[in-house]
């Protein structure tokens, strides 16, 4: 956990883009360094929730009668990780695709022949007052991908607690 708060004292943009400036860009050295920007969070929440479900007295329970570790890992205590994961994770990639659009914008993110959203931004920005709208779709096209994203995790976390939400 040492390991992941000094992570976190670092701003996730900063590492991505150090990391794509040292490798020369590309997807996925960006992929990476945003990766190592968005860790300390899963590992966080994890402990935190594996903590919690530990205490919970069916876990006692199972640990008194006998069942071995991987039994109560698996039945008692990777649900409730799990479902609080894949909800961090969903909007761990909406917080991706940002990052990928602002490295963009600023020129840093992907190469000119391939097409990204924050690109297009910086380079519709001088035809705004013009034509708005050219510059409103891919900005459109981001909020959509993020919010469906976002909507994705939380039908699959409601699954996952079967129902409950």
């Amino acid at each position: 956990m040492r390991l992941a708060d000094l992570v976190l004292a670092f701003p996730g943009l900063l590492l991505a883009l150090l990391l794509a400036g040292l490798t020369g860009g590309g997807l996925l050295p960006m992929a990476i360094g945003i990766q190592i920007a968005l860790w300390p969070l899963f590992a966080r929440m994890a402990r935190a929730n594996a903590r919690v479900a530990l205490q919970e007295t069916h876990v006692e329970a199972a640990r008194l009668a006998g069942f071995s570790s991987g039994h109560i890992l698996r039945h008692h205590l990777l649900p409730p990780v799990l479902r609080q994961t894949v909800s961090l994770a969903a909007l761990g990639v909406g917080s991706a695709i940002l990052t990928i659009s602002s490295l963009g914008f600023l020129g840093l993110g992907l190469e000119p022949p391939t097409p990204e959203w924050g690109a297009m931004i910086g380079e519709l920005l001088p035809y705004a007052p013009e034509a708005p709208v050219q510059i409103l779709a891919p900005c459109l096209a981001i909020v959509a991908s993020v919010f469906a994203f976002t909507l994705v995790g939380k039908s699959i976390a409601a699954r996952l607690a079967g129902g409950q939400e």
